[in-house]
């Protein structure tokens, strides 16, 4: 497919994204007037663009980003919240399983961070197989732990917290991800994590902590699970999500636990 520098074709879920960012502040992006419909549809022309996408090696340059393990060293991070997602990512790479209360088939591992589906590492420089402007990354790869099922998903702090942007964000990664050759490179690059065969549908994680309760971001979140239960019922995404699945994440002692939101 040739490279696209005219920015993102409105109507892929990569364009609808930027529109988001575009709005500029929560009240903006809760007045878009965007409905499942719109993010269903985005997502099937996104899929059906990159459906013969070629990326190759790894989904981030490697060597070009601080280990895990020295952020915690030199980050002074609080016990009992969570700053930002470095913070968030830091703490989830160490244990191997991560379980959800009440939910033991949602039980999932730390996988990467920061991967941009629609890059491929050259030569370690990245490249764009789009160009720049499809550029959409996902905060984190999970894989589940009961039948090994890649986990895109976006983290969302605080006054940072916007479930909505957050969810459209991560179906945008996810979208990337949906073609044979994408699984064939997961499979590739975390071989440790899939073994010989990574399966054909992904899920979708939206993580918040310390969600606002009051304001516009209660109104976000609100529409972000009408948004996905609206997509869950249709099954307009069923041939390549499985679930979207919303948690809050609360850290006590260094230590995380993870609850499904009420709705998710």
């Amino acid at each position: 497919m040739t490279p696209t520098t005219n920015g993102p074709e409105p109507r892929r879920i990569e364009g609808l994204y930027h529109r988001y960012g575009a709005a500029g502040g929560q009240q903006r992006q809760l007045d878009l007037p965007v409905t499942a419909a719109d993010i269903g549809e985005a997502f099937e022309s996104t899929v059906t663009a990159v459906s013969d996408t070629r990326g190759s090696g790894p989904f981030f340059p490697p060597g070009t980003r601080k280990g895990l393990f020295d952020l915690c060293k030199e980050r002074p991070l609080p016990l009992d919240a969570l700053c930002d997602t470095q913070h968030l990512q830091a703490l989830l790479w160490s244990p191997p399983r991560w379980p959800v209360e009440g939910r033991p088939e949602l039980e999932f591992m730390f996988v990467d961070r920061e991967i941009t589906p629609a890059s491929a590492v050259v030569d370690r420089k990245r490249e764009w197989i789009y160009g720049e402007d499809w550029r959409v990354s996902a905060d984190l790869l999970l894989m589940n732990t009961r039948d090994r099922t890649p986990i895109v998903a976006e983290f969302k702090r605080g006054g940072d917290e916007n479930a909505d942007y957050a969810l459209v964000q991560a179906l945008a990664a996810a979208a990337q991800l949906t073609p044979s050759r994408q699984r064939a490179r997961l499979r590739k690059e975390y071989s440790d994590h899939f073994g010989e065969h990574v399966p054909n549908l992904l899920d979708v994680y939206v993580i918040l902590a310390d969600p606002a309760r009051h304001g516009t971001g209660p109104k976000l979140l609100e529409r972000a699970l009408a948004h996905a239960e609206v997509l869950r019922t249709s099954r307009r995404l069923d041939r390549w999500i499985r679930r979207v699945v919303f948690l809050e994440v609360k850290s006590a002692g260094g230590e995380l636990t993870f609850h499904v939101l009420e709705g998710a």
